[in-house]
């Protein structure tokens, strides 16, 4: 029996790839690794509704409050990106757990094919700025997000996790 590796991701860069027809996240490990994670078409249509849900800002004005954000030259806000020719692991995603409080959104991201998983955690600012840049790149990808079917997605009792295949 294998035990579970847990990566905890610090930054997560989003693209779209075209060869692969898959979202691409980069993500650079707490320790160093570099691991980019595959989400498919049905997998982005399934996570997308919930990440808008949680997005709400906490402030009338959250883009003051985000201290993590780099502002570019053109005044849009950016997350600090991880380098393309860095990626080490690389694993289709199957589930996301996606586990929330007021304060931080926690995505775990599990694989199709071993025991890894990969923990991303979002403040509510840093999730909106996230949601952002997710949303521009699907302006850009020849996907048509279909609506989800309703046994992908499992909701906790409390209604703070769920569940997406």
């Amino acid at each position: 029996m294998s035990s579970r590796v847990v990566l905890t991701a610090q930054t997560v860069t989003l693209s779209f790839d075209e060869t692969e027809d898959r979202m691409r996240m980069a993500c650079q490990c707490a320790d160093e690794t570099v691991a980019v994670m595959w989400l498919t078409c049905a997998l982005t249509g399934r996570l997308l509704p919930h990440l808008r849900k949680l997005a709400v800002p906490e402030t009338p004005d959250w883009r003051q409050d985000c201290p993590r954000a780099d502002t570019s030259a053109e005044g849009d806000r950016k997350l600090p990106e991880v380098p393309k020719e860095s990626a080490s692991v690389f694993f289709l995603i199957k589930k996301i757990d996606i586990s929330h409080n007021p304060d931080k959104v926690e995505l775990l991201f599990h694989s199709n094919t071993c025991d890894t998983l990969l923990r991303f955690v979002l403040d509510r600012a840093t999730l909106q700025i996230w949601l952002a840049g997710f949303e521009k790149i699907l302006t850009q990808m020849p996907w048509v997000l279909h609506k989800p079917l309703d046994r992908s997605v499992e909701l906790s009792p409390s209604g703070n996790q769920v569940t997406i295949h």
